[in-house]
């Protein structure tokens, strides 16, 4: 039962050891970042249902605009 104690507690410990580098955050602003997207998106406003929504919660509404 010890060396199963030993073995998570050893475990536990390299885990954090190999994390911590990865959890530290960095303010260096000297690099380049480049990405690439494509794709197709689609997406159908209800105003209506929205309205009800925010009236619902006490919210009123003078102007909806897309």
């Amino acid at each position: 039962m010890k060396t199963n104690q030993a073995t998570k507690s050893f475990g536990l410990l390299a885990l954090a050891l190999l994390a911590t580098p990865l959890a530290m955050a960095q303010d260096d602003s000297s690099f380049w970042y480049g990405g690439i997207n494509a794709g197709r998106t689609r997406a159908d406003i209800d105003d209506a249902r929205i309205k009800a929504n925010l009236a619902a919660g006490g919210y009123a509404t003078t102007a909806f605009s897309e």
